[in-house]
């Protein structure tokens, strides 16, 4: 990988040690992690400031919530990279201490990514809400399908649904409509869709009160994945927010969408419907689909 230029953003790469056999960077590091400021100001003199070597020092203390040793690192001129941004995403005060020597918020991370989606995804509303008073863009983010292969090359697109399918995954409907006030568009995003189909450390049903949110603000349960789009012929895309609940085995989710009027026979991107699908691909979930069968 070619390096990256020395004007690109900090967040946008990760930090690479100019020496990594010099004698000082095992004590510079336990200093930073440790929160042994005295020392690490002392031991930062050995290292040129653009040193990736000084960026891993101020990763151990933002990872240790040792904020003494990250303003003074930060001070001293030593810079942030991805790594820096990722882990601070879980400390408002680390962030505003980021900002304060220089980062914006809506800076690039690897591969098109933006702080807010990750600090969305935590469900701190307090940090979501400082961010977008500095001015975060809730539709900036990771394009869908760049055909760049260099992370740092990648740059966020102005029409992303990143932060609004973050928060239908994880976060809560104040926090939806919160985006939503600062200008976030729903047309970006499928956010049924991914409420509907999220991983297994979500209890089952966990976000059904996020669907009937979603559904409340008019998003048809039968709505096509539309904004997931790549390409002329479907591809990136699975279909009904139904057809994702089926996918990702969320039977509480899905028994709440077929309770709420979603189509089982509804054609689908793929030439196939939810239906046949069960029948060729997940036989164990076609009770599910018949005892609504019986009920209707």
């Amino acid at each position: 990988m070619p390096p990256p230029p020395t004007d690109l953003e900090p967040s946008a790469t990760y930090a690479r040690p100019t020496n990594a056999n010099d004698p000082s960077i095992p004590s510079y590091l336990a200093a930073c992690k440790t929160n042994n400021v005295p020392l690490v100001t002392q031991l930062v003199r050995n290292f040129e400031r653009r040193d990736g070597s000084l960026t891993f020092g101020l990763n151990n203390a933002v990872t240790a919530g040792h904020h003494d040793v990250v303003r003074a690192l930060l001070a001293m001129g030593v810079k942030w990279d991805a790594e820096t941004v990722n882990k601070a995403s879980a400390s408002l005060h680390t962030l505003q201490l980021l900002v304060e020597f220089g980062f914006e918020v809506n800076d690039p991370l690897p591969e098109g990514c933006v702080l807010l989606r990750a600090v969305v995804a935590h469900n701190d509303e307090a940090t979501i809400r400082w961010l977008l008073e500095q001015g975060a863009d809730p539709n900036l983010g990771a394009p869908l399908n760049s055909q760049e292969t260099i992370p740092w090359r990648i740059r966020p697109v102005q029409d992303s649904g990143a932060a609004l399918n973050a928060c239908a995954r994880s976060s809560s409907p104040d926090i939806f409509q919160l985006l939503l006030s600062h200008g976030a568009k729903l047309e970006n995003a499928v956010p049924l869709h991914m409420a509907a189909g999220v991983g297994p450390e979500v209890p089952p049903g966990g976000r059904i009160p996020m669907m009937k949110y979603l559904v409340g603000l008019g998003i048809d349960v039968n709505s096509m994945d539309d904004a997931m789009k790549q390409g002329e012929h479907g591809q990136g895309q699975w279909g009904t927010p139904l057809q994702y609940a089926i996918v990702w085995h969320r039977i509480e989710e899905a028994k709440w969408l077929l309770q709420h009027g979603a189509d089982v026979d509804k054609l689908l991107p793929g030439g196939f419907t939810t239906r046949q699908y069960i029948q060729r691909r997940q036989p164990e979930m076609g009770s599910l689909i018949s005892a609504h069968s019986q009920q209707s």
